[in-house]
């Protein structure tokens, strides 16, 4: 495994004030035999962006320039649910490409990089749509259900991930047939609309998290064992075949992606420290099945591979302290939240003319110093 740096993180608000989910972009991130493990001890992790609320689900696009995310921030704290957005790396400006109080969204990028595929879950309106990458009109292609059992250790918005195959002619998608409880992989024709499903193994109770190979050759997804967290890694040949097993089993899966070179699944699993839930990714070997974690990335879930292997994405938790301001003249009024962010910041100063805030700030990922105008922005 050789992993040369890391240039890229999406960071965002999470459960608690002081708690952030966060997406990250590792660059150079290739899979090459001839280099040695010890390699990721060279990474670093800098931010992508620093919103508040809850940014995830990331997927990049076929260049590998800009990534579209789930994001709940907009307005503040996710008061109406999770929109789709998009943002270039080593830029600030947003693009937000739905407007729908979604419970959770997850997007996926068509092969030439002009659209945006999703999958929805919002009660009635839940199912897959495809939206322009540059803004426009979403449409919706099917509709989908999320299963109605509860397994105890994740929730549904792990079964709105779907993966576009790089020949662009199947969305692969988890779903629920009438009359039925756990989830299945189906696959969605883009030309005619049909949906076929996948074949599937009697040791699954439920399947999720699909995901194509860079080749566009096989569909990984992840094969519920039980409700209580174990699972399994299965390839399905996509010119025909059986599903085959291709990990050992695995606690609380929450995440699958192909490395560069096709011969590796990274994928995440939540795990439990101190009494808090955190997650790590890991890798398994398609060739033999073997595993390991990857210590790089800290905690982290989701991740994602570019279609040319040179980046990864991921989700990863942290901690944040935000810039407040009280009107001395006022005391009974409330503080603001001045400066948002879900990384660290502190020392904030005026500037003598009383425009612009000084303050210090890890949202790059390295302390420095950030100016902004007198009303945060």
């Amino acid at each position: 495994l050789g992993l040369h740096r890391v240039d890229v993180e999406v960071v965002a608000a999470g459960v608690l004030a002081v708690s952030v989910v966060a997406l990250a972009a590792v660059d150079a991130y290739r899979w090459h035999r001839q280099q040695r493990p010890q390699e990721q001890a060279a990474l670093t992790v800098i931010p992508f962006t620093a919103f508040p609320g809850v940014a995830t689900s990331p997927a990049f696009s076929p260049d590998g320039s800009r990534i579209a995310f789930a994001w709940n921030g907009d307005p503040p704290h996710g008061d109406k649910g999770f929109d789709l957005y998009v943002k270039a790396l080593g830029s600030e400006t947003l693009l937000r490409l739905t407007q729908h109080p979604s419970e959770s969204i997850s997007p996926a990028w068509s092969p030439d990089g002009t659209q945006v595929a999703f999958q929805r879950l919002a009660g009635a309106d839940s199912g897959i749509y495809v939206v322009p990458a540059l803004g426009g009109p979403e449409r919706k292609l099917r509709p989908t259900r999320m299963p109605t059992t509860n397994f105890n250790w994740v929730s549904w918005y792990n079964f709105t991930l779907i993966s576009w195959s790089p020949d662009g002619k199947w969305i692969a998608f988890a779903d629920v047939a009438p009359g039925e409880e756990h989830a299945r992989i189906y696959l969605l024709s883009t030309e005619t609309l049909e949906t076929k499903q996948a074949p599937i193994s009697p040791k699954c109770v439920g399947e999720g998290l699909p995901a194509f190979s860079h080749n566009g050759e096989y569909l990984a997804y992840w094969c519920f064992l039980s409700e209580n967290g174990e699972a399994v890694v299965y390839s399905l040949p996509i010119r025909g075949g059986q599903p085959k097993k291709i990990s050992p089993s695995l606690a609380f899966p929450y995440g699958l992606t192909w490395s560069a070179d096709d011969e590796k699944l990274i994928y995440s699993l939540y795990t439990a420290g101190n009494g808090n839930l955190t997650s790590e990714l890991g890798e398994v070997t398609v060739a033999n099945g073997s595993t390991k974690q990857l210590a790089f990335a800290g905690s982290a879930m989701l991740p994602t591979v570019s279609p040319r292997g040179d980046k990864l994405a991921y989700s990863s938790l942290s901690t944040s302290f935000n810039t407040w301001r009280r009107d001395l003249l006022h005391p009974e009024s409330p503080a603001v939240e001045l400066i948002p962010s879900s990384r660290l910041q502190f020392d904030a100063q005026y500037s003598p003319d009383g425009k612009r805030i000084a303050f210090a700030s890890l949202r790059s990922g390295k302390q420095g110093v950030w100016i902004s105008d007198d009303d945060g922005s």
